[in-house]
């Protein structure tokens, strides 16, 4: 809980669902531009002082292109997950899990402007419920929409309507 996560990748289920994940046990998310320089995505990574980072691209090519130091490499293919132990760990989750607090942070997102180092805003997880809220209002979101989310997750924008559309149970389409 409250551990910095870095994204960096195309929008596509399996990082909404990563996303997800980390917002339940109530870590950090930080999404990077994947397209942005490698030196504001090194910075914001350092800045951020993230633990673990989530992209569609092999480890360690992304971390040569970035030229992070602290970045752990963390290589685990699927076949190789293990089975055995399995229901100590289940145990062990349900021991340790907690809902995350209105005030703990949920987000950091960088602003990355044509000048000067990347800024971060944080917002909490209060925070974030309250825009979500005045999303769906704002928007009219309705459990039968579809909608069409063409920004990429680092936008800010496009994380709102993201949660907007899931927690309506609408669909959207990446």
């Amino acid at each position: 809980q409250g551990d910095r996560v870095c994204f960096s990748a195309v929008s596509k289920p399996e990082m909404v669902a990563a996303y997800m994940a980390v917002q339940a046990c109530g870590a950090v998310a930080v999404f990077l531009d994947k397209n942005g320089t490698p030196e504001n995505m090194a910075a914001i990574y350092e800045e951020a002082e993230a633990k673990l980072l989530l992209t569609d691209k092999p480890m360690k090519e992304y971390a040569e292109k970035c030229r992070v130091q602290s970045l752990r490499e963390l290589y685990r293919q699927a076949g190789e997950w293990r089975q055995d132990g399995g229901a100590d760990l289940d145990a062990e989750l349900q021991k340790r899990k907690t809902a995350p607090a209105e005030e703990d942070l949920a987000e950091l997102l960088f602003t990355t402007g044509t000048t000067g180092k990347p800024k971060g805003v944080m917002l909490t997880y209060k925070a974030v419920y309250h825009i979500l809220a005045n999303t769906i209002e704002g928007i009219g979101i309705r459990e039968d929409d579809i909608l069409l989310l063409p920004l990429p997750l680092n936008h800010s924008f496009a994380l709102r309507v993201l949660r907007a559309v899931l927690y309506r149970g609408a669909t959207v389409v990446l």
